[in-house]
C-alpha cells in the first residue's frame, strides 16, 4: 500500500499542478492505452471521470484525447509522439509497454507523464525508485500482495505443499511477480509448479493439463 500510496500522491500533485499554475480554461490530456481490456478501460474511464470533476470544480475544462495502441509498442510511440508534437498539458499511459513507449518519446520533453496498471515501475526503468520517481513521470503500481497471498493460501489449505501459477512468459510484469513468488514459495518450503503461455489464450488448457 505504501508503495501505491507514494505514485498517487505524486500523481495527484502533478495534476493539481495544472490546474492551479495556469490562468488557462482550457486543457488538453493525452491518454495513451495500450490495448482494450476491461481493467484497463476501467483505469482510462475513472481517470477521464475523477479529473473531470477536479477541473469541472474550479471552472474549468479539460479534453481528453484517448488512443488505443492495439497492443504494439510501436503504436504507442507513434501515438506518444503525436501528443507531444501537439504540445498536450499533460499523457497517461496505460499498462507498462505503453508507459516505456511515452517516456522513451517524451526524453527532451517536460510535459509531465503519468503511468497506471503499471506492477514494477523500477524494474520496467520508468523511475529510479517508489520514494523518489525523479524525472517527470510518476503514477501507480498494481503489484500484487504476493506473501501475503501466499499466506492467505496456507490458511486456507493447512498443509499445502505445492502451488500452481499460470502467467504470461512475454510480459515483464507476470515474470517479476512469479520471481517474487518463487523466492516467497522457497522461504515456506513449498514446491512451485511454472505454467508459462506466452500471449496465447489457446497454450492455457495444454499447460494446464501438462502441469497438473
Amino acid at each position: 500500500m505504501k508503495k501505491f500510496l507514494v505514485f498517487l500522491f505524486s500523481a495527484v500533485f502533478l495534476v493539481t499542478s495544472l490546474i492551479g499554475c495556469s490562468p488557462r480554461a482550457d486543457y488538453e490530456i493525452g491518454i495513451i492505452q495500450i490495448i482494450a481490456h476491461p481493467a484497463l478501460d476501467d483505469a482510462n474511464q475513472g481517470f477521464q471521470e475523477e479529473l473531470t470533476r477536479l477541473f469541472q470544480e474550479v471552472d474549468k475544462t479539460v479534453h481528453f484525447d484517448s488512443q488505443d495502441a492495439s497492443g504494439e509498442s510501436s503504436n504507442a510511440t507513434t501515438i506518444a509522439n503525436t501528443m507531444l508534437g501537439k504540445n498536450v498539458d499533460l499523457i497517461l499511459a496505460i499498462a507498462t509497454p505503453a508507459a516505456q513507449a511515452a517516456l522513451a518519446a517524451a526524453t527532451d520533453s517536460d510535459i509531465p507523464l503519468l503511468f497506471t496498471a503499471v506492477t514494477d515501475p523500477v524494474q520496467a526503468g520508468l523511475v529510479e525508485s517508489f520514494e523518489v520517481p525523479n524525472g517527470n513521470i510518476s503514477g501507480t503500481s498494481d503489484m500484487n500482495p504476493i506473501s501475503q497471498q501466499v499466506e492467505l493460501i496456507k490458511l486456507l489449505v493447512p498443509g499445502i505443499t505445492k502451488i500452481g501459477v499460470l502467467y504470461n512468459t512475454s510480459e515483464d510484469n507476470s515474470l517479476v511477480q512469479v520471481s517474487i513468488l518463487e523466492e516467497k514459495c522457497i522461504e515456506e518450503g513449498i514446491t512451485l509448479v511454472k505454467g508459462g503461455v506466452n500471449n496465447n489464450a489457446t497454450e492455457i488448457q495444454t499447460v494446464m493439463q501438462t502441469r497438473a
